[in-house]
C-alpha cells in the first residue's frame, strides 16, 4: 500500500476496515517514460529522502474521507476521491469516482446500491454535524435515526454536547510504529 499521509484527510467517527487502500496507482500513469512511478513527477516522500521533480506530469491529488464513514475491507479508493459523510463502501470496493454523502456503493467498479436515508433525514443529519460533539456516553437510540437526532438536537440545545476542538496530525510510520504528531493550526 502506497501511504503519505499529506494526501488524505480523514474526518471523524469513520471505520476503516483492515487491508483498505488509497492507492495513486489508479492515477493516470507516463507509460511512454521510462518508469511509472509518480517519483520524477513530484515529491512522494518527506524531506531528505525527496529531490525536487524533474518532469511536470500529474500530480497525486488529495483524497478526502468524511465523517462517520465505513469502508470495508480489501476497499481499493483511487487517490483524489471525495467520499462524502455517511458513505458506506461495500467491501471489496474498487472507488474510482467520487462518493456522495450517506450514499452505499459497491462493486468493481463502485456504483451507488441505494441511499442511507430520506432527502430530509441527510438535511437534518447534516445540518446538526453530530459528530462534531462528543457523543460518547449519551443514551441515544442510535437505531433509530430520526428520534437518535430528535435527541442530539436537544442535548445540543440545552448545552449537555460540547463540540471537538478539531486537531490535524502527521501521521509517520517509523518501524512499524504509527506516530501522530499534532499540527500546529493559525
Amino acid at each position: 500500500m502506497f501511504l503519505h499521509v499529506q494526501f488524505y484527510m480523514i474526518q471523524m467517527w469513520g471505520a476503516i476496515a483492515a487491508l483498505a487502500t488509497i492507492s495513486p496507482c489508479f492515477q493516470s500513469i507516463r507509460s511512454d517514460a521510462l518508469t511509472t512511478p509518480p517519483f520524477p513527477y513530484q515529491k512522494v516522500f518527506r524531506t531528505p529522502f525527496d529531490p525536487e521533480p524533474l518532469h511536470e506530469f500529474e500530480k497525486i491529488l488529495p483524497t478526502t474521507i468524511g465523517n462517520d464513514v465505513w469502508i470495508g475491507s480489501n476497499v481499493q479508493i483511487k487517490t483524489g476521491i471525495t467520499i462524502g459523510n455517511g458513505a458506506v463502501i461495500a467491501a471489496g470496493a474498487v472507488v474510482t469516482k467520487d462518493v456522495a454523502p450517506f450514499t452505499v456503493v459497491g462493486g468493481v467498479p463502485a456504483k451507488v446500491i441505494r441511499q442511507r436515508f430520506s432527502k430530509e433525514l441527510v438535511d437534518q443529519i447534516t445540518e446538526i454535524a453530530w459528530w462534531d460533539y462528543n457523543v460518547l456516553g449519551l443514551e441515544i437510540d442510535w437505531q433509530d435515526p430520526e428520534n437518535a437526532i430528535t435527541e442530539i438536537k436537544k442535548h445540543i440545545q440545552d448545552g449537555t454536547l460540547t463540540r471537538f476542538k478539531h486537531r490535524l496530525f502527521d501521521m509517520t510510520n517509523n518501524d512499524g510504529k504509527v506516530i501522530g504528531t499534532p499540527i500546529p493550526t493559525s
